[in-house]
């Protein structure tokens, strides 16, 4: 573990949990510098952290971050990953993880968080009840959203291999909370939310700012591999819509994945074949390692943090 303050450079802290994170770290006397890299800088940035513009989606961007690096002599660097609000760096990860690895390989950097997810477990007919660390990785997945995160942490699995630097991988649930947005809160929020007839899978979540704070927990202990950031426990999809008072619209099963043409929003175009497998089997992580190993417990169970969604606290004045 690092003695004195440390330096952290973050790529990718546009989004909500982003956020969160840059407010826990502004108040955060260990940590002496935050530097931003981002095509633009993010709205609200505290008075500790400092922008530098990087555009993980061109070549050029290896070199940038490796004299980036330099500059900060950032001791921790967080790659956010999929919870950048972005939709293009959602989508086509590998190729930007690829670049920070050559990056990082010219620069080493004691320390490296990676953000992941969930859903490179895939949901495969048979899979444990619970899917820990040690559950392989998915490797025929139809969605393309799913195949990139599982490619994003091959890349990691073998840079860990050749390099000295601690590597902590979080795997996240999807998150979910009274700010955060992607393609489930959107699912979530319709008034008749559509399921499959006679389906009633087990949904699990994050909340937003137990992401940030699993992220905070990992620059200050010192773990190597991947960790399940999820919240405690997992709800049937019913019991979901129950507390957010939401109808649901059931659709009959009329092929293996029925919801692709019938359910979904037109601007949603990854999210049916990601949660269609959803529906059909198993996709629950067990936190137990997080817990015992990494020594983190997320201040949210799934079903709190479904509550927080559905009704946010409103601050009082």
């Amino acid at each position: 573990m690092r003695l004195g303050t440390r330096s952290v450079t973050i790529l990718g802290a546009g989004g909500i949990v982003g956020g969160y994170l840059l407010n826990i770290l502004a108040e955060d006397a260990t940590v002496s510098k935050i530097v931003v890299a981002d095509i633009a800088a993010p709205d609200g940035m505290p008075k500790k952290a400092t922008h530098e513009p990087l555009d993980l989606s061109h070549d050029s961007a290896v070199d940038i971050l490796a004299n980036l690096i330099d500059r900060a002599d950032a001791d921790t660097l967080i790659h956010m990953g999929y919870l950048n609000d972005r939709p293009e760096t959602q989508e086509a990860q590998n190729e930007e993880t690829a670049r920070i690895v050559k990056a990082l390989s010219r620069r080493p950097v004691p320390k490296v968080i990676f953000v992941s997810s969930t859903t490179v477990y895939g949901a495969v007919p048979g899979d444990p009840t619970h899917l820990s660390e040690d559950t392989p990785l998915v490797t025929d997945a139809k969605s393309a959203w799913v195949r990139d995160k599982a490619a994003c942490e091959n890349m990691i699995r073998d840079f860990m291999l050749e390099s000295d630097a601690t590597i902590t991988t979080l795997r996240m649930a999807l998150p979910l909370g009274p700010t955060v947005a992607n393609f489930m809160t959107k699912y979530l929020k319709r008034k008749a939310v559509p399921v499959v007839m006679g389906v009633d899978p087990s949904v699990q979540f994050i909340h937003e700012e137990d992401a940030a704070a699993a992220i905070q927990h990992a620059i200050h202990h010192d773990h190597d591999g991947p960790f399940n950031i999820v919240g405690d426990g997992a709800l049937p999809l019913s019991v979901a819509l129950r507390i957010g008072r939401r109808r649901s619209a059931p659709v009959p099963e009329l092929g293996s994945y029925p919801l692709h043409h019938a359910l979904w929003e037109p601007d949603i175009v990854e999210a049916p074949e990601v949660l269609q497998d959803l529906f059909h089997y198993i996709w629950v992580a067990d936190p137990m390692r997080t817990r015992t190993v990494m020594k983190f417990t997320p201040g949210h169970s799934t079903k709190e943090t479904v509550e927080t969604f559905y009704k946010p606290k409103v601050k009082r004045t």
